[in-house]
Parts: C-alpha cells; structure tokens; sequence
C-alpha cells in the first residue's frame, strides 16, 4: 500500500487529526481510541495536553499505544525498556 500522500499531509501539517489519518492508512491494524491524559502531566513542567490516539495490537499480544501531546521545546531521544 502506497502511504505517500498520507505522508506527505502529515509533514506539511502535523496534528492529532492527520496521525490518525496516516496510521489508519499504514496499518489495518491501527485502532483509534481517543482518550485525554491531561491528567496524567499536570505536574509535569513541560508536557500538556497529553491524550491517547488509538493503539496497535501485534499477533505476538504486544501492544503499541499511540499518545500525542504538547511539550515547550524539542525533545530528546528517549530509552524505554
């Protein structure tokens, strides 16, 4: 499946509405779950409006879950293990 256009409208304007788009696109197995986690960083100094986009179930029964939010400045690389 051929994405580039769903790629293209992402980088020219990222919001929560446009990765949804895109990733519906990407995965069949992408499933849209909106739920707000602001709760979740309200002591958190520099990340806001935190909220779940949807999730991904792989075959092997892991799970990506997909977040989106607002930070003050560019972030790092992050390690989770």
């Amino acid at each position: 499946m051929d994405n580039r256009l769903h790629l293209e409208s992402l980088t020219r304007n990222l919001t929560r509405e446009t990765l949804v788009t895109f990733l519906r696109a990407a995965s069949g197995k992408f499933r849209p779950e909106k739920e707000d986690l602001s709760w979740q960083v309200e002591n958190a100094p520099s990340v806001s409006n935190l909220s779940k986009l949807g999730a991904i179930e792989f075959a092997d029964s892991r799970r990506m879950v997909i977040l989106a939010g607002q930070v003050e400045k560019e972030l790092g690389v992050f390690h989770f293990s």
